[in-house]
């Protein structure tokens, strides 16, 4: 019997796993021209370093990805390490859409003995979620900020196929700033989030409510519309 899909598993490992391939690749790779990195951030399409004024993005991102403590990936929003360059999720929204009876049978996996063999079918109760998760990032310089919001972002892109098999269906990428309440954190402190949108079964083993609900007992009765009280 499988256990449910939780999104905010997927995603964090997702954000971990594209952090140690961009970390291993830029440790590994001899000529600089070749990393992951710097196809993302190296150059423009007319051959010019991509940069602002004297702000190299390939050369900031690199010296981000390279530093141990930066880049780390937290539930909520951690205070504790939102100065350094972090990365924390959020979801700020969910909304599940009505069935009829829970589709229940629509999904089913095998019920198997002590030996292995196959001894009947089990049901599960299922509800499709959409849902908006936000992977805030965190720094005390805007411009750290902004570097590592567009590598995710291409990175995510990237893996819009590894998404849908891990059973995100149909994702989406939007991004905006957000501005915090400066009683609430520390100024100066910049946030930016890219919100990563999609559609998910939760399959709930049907045994579990057997187990939970089997003792309720409800009682039917009809509405008498001529009755005075």
């Amino acid at each position: 019997m499988k256990g449910i899909l939780l999104p905010e598993i997927v995603i964090n490992n997702t954000l971990l796993s594209i952090i140690r391939l961009i970390r291993k690749d830029l440790s590994e790779t001899t000529k600089r021209e070749d990393t992951i990195l710097y196809k993302i951030l190296g150059i423009n399409e007319e051959g010019e370093s991509i940069q602002m004024n004297l702000y190299n993005y390939f050369n900031q991102a690199e010296k981000m990805f390279k530093k141990p403590d930066n880049l780390s990936v937290n539930f909520g929003y951690n205070q504790e390490v939102a100065k350094n360059i972090s990365l924390h999720i959020l979801l700020p929204s969910e909304q599940g859409s009505c069935c009829i009876g829970n589709d229940e049978g629509y999904v089913q996996s095998d019920v198997l003995d002590a030996n292995g063999v196959k001894i009947g079918n089990q049901n599960y109760l299922t509800e499709m979620f959409e849902s908006t998760y936000q992977i805030l990032i965190t720094s005390s310089n805007s411009s750290e900020v902004n570097v590592i919001y567009n590598v995710l972002k291409s990175m995510l892109l990237m893996l819009t196929s590894h998404l849908e098999l891990m059973g995100l269906r149909t994702p989406t990428l939007s991004g905006n700033d957000i501005v915090m309440q400066d009683n609430i954190i520390p100024v100066p402190m910049f946030h930016k989030v890219i919100n990563l949108s999609f559609k998910y079964e939760l399959n709930v083993p049907q045994l579990l409510y057997e187990d939970i609900a089997k003792r309720f007992f409800l009682t039917m009765k009809m509405i008498d519309y001529n009755s005075q009280e």
